[in-house]
């Protein structure tokens, strides 16, 4: 399980266990089409790159510096010419939409908006069907609603809801009773919004592995 946290609060962040098989078989794929390309990958989340000792004291930190290393992407890809970070996300078989973590989704946007730093969404829907979006303003699926539960505090809640107007403005910010999963907010994405598409063929164009 990974934790994380705001600078009002703290939440928890995990990829649930019913849904944590499918995540980690959609990532193994990635990786393993990745190293036939002769592409390296680097398992970027911190609890992958730093000794337990030092992702305890990261965990019970509650500074934005601590809160951007443990939302880092699940891996980086790096060929000869070019890098990208890439996010999975897999759908339950129970469930039709895709929910997305909204605080690591608003800072790969912003990522990009600044700098121009390229994230790849790669997905797999509850019938195995496959798809990927890049995230950034002009390229994100329509997002129909964000979710903060109310079991998030006020105070935290607004630093959230602020974070998220700056990045996906125009998208409704609903509060609504506490659900299962994580606790965190996550933003919802239609089934019929999800752009299906070949994650390999998008790899290969950003990465240029040949």
């Amino acid at each position: 399980m990974l934790r994380t946290e705001t600078p009002h609060g703290k939440t928890r962040r995990r990829i649930t266990p019913a849904n944590a098989v499918h995540h980690r078989a959609l990532q193994d794929e990635v990786v393993e089409f990745l190293k036939s390309q002769s592409v390296y990958i680097w398992e970027w989340t911190y609890h992958d790159s730093l000794p337990a000792s030092v992702v305890d004291d990261l965990t019970k930190q509650s500074n934005p510096t601590a809160l951007f290393l443990r939302t880092r992407a699940d891996l980086v890809a790096i060929s000869k010419l070019e890098s990208v970070l890439i996010e999975i996300k897999s759908i339950p078989r129970n469930h039709k939409n895709l929910a997305v973590e909204a605080l690591p989704l608003a800072y790969h946007v912003a990522m990009h908006q600044l700098m121009g730093v390229l994230c790849l969404y790669i997905f797999r829907d509850h019938q195995g069907r496959e798809g990927c979006f890049l995230a950034s303003r002009n390229r994100l699926p329509r997002i129909s609603c964000i979710i903060i539960p109310e079991s998030v505090p006020v105070k935290q809640a607004s630093w959230y809801g602020e974070i998220f107007q700056e990045n996906f403005p125009g998208v409704p910010i609903r509060r609504v009773p506490s659900v299962s999963g994580s606790g965190d907010p996550f933003a919802i994405i239609q089934h019929q919004d999800l752009p299906f598409s070949d994650w390999r063929e998008t790899l290969l164009a950003i990465l240029k592995p040949h």
